[in-house]
């Protein structure tokens, strides 16, 4: 008998994970780099050693290949972060509803995941969410530097306006160098 993908995914989220760091997130796609991927899931590891608290994240292409209910278990949560439509969300366990409550859990998305999601930047995503989210549980674990694979970005709106507004400068100035130059 053949056991349906979903179904394999949730044993994976609702069994704490015995092997090693890297169950604790699961790429199906391959976006995330190995050194998010690894920071990501040492840090989650860490964190549920010390804490008792169970985090995953689960980057997929669309929320059908990994529906949302049930995967938390009852002190954990789970980061999905879903390529399609640059969605995103966050479900918590029984245990951890006043720590991620929907208030926060709005917070955290809106704030931190889905601006990254939109600039298609998975990494900063993940390291950033998971950074936001261990921080509602665990408030002493604030800060917690992301690794640094993700680049600020540097090509955004304003460097775009000011590099358009240089060009635009430079022919002026060259037309008017010109016609100065035509006229003696």
């Amino acid at each position: 008998m053949v056991v349906p993908a979903a179904m394999m995914l949730l044993l994976a989220l609702t069994t704490p994970p015995t092997v090693g760091p890297q169950h604790y997130v699961i790429d199906q796609p391959g976006v995330l780099t190995n050194a998010t991927t690894a920071w990501v899931a040492q840090n989650l590891q860490a964190f549920q050693e010390q804490t008792g608290h169970p985090v995953f994240v689960v980057v997929a292409r669309n929320s059908a290949e990994t529906p949302a209910e049930n995967f938390a278990g009852d002190d954990g949560a789970v980061l999905f972060l879903w390529l399609h439509g640059h969605e995103a969300g966050i479900v918590a366990g029984p245990g951890l509803r006043v720590e991620l409550n929907n208030a926060v859990i709005a917070q955290i998305l809106d704030g931190v995941v889905r601006p990254r999601m939109r600039r298609e930047d998975a990494d900063g995503a993940a390291s950033y969410g998971v950074d936001a989210i261990v921080h509602a549980i665990a408030p002493q674990y604030a800060n917690v530097a992301p690794p640094k694979s993700t680049p600020p970005i540097l090509f955004g709106r304003a460097f775009m306006y000011t590099a358009v507004w240089l060009v635009f400068a430079a022919i002026v100035v060259s037309l008017i160098v010109r016609a100065i130059s035509s006229a003696r």
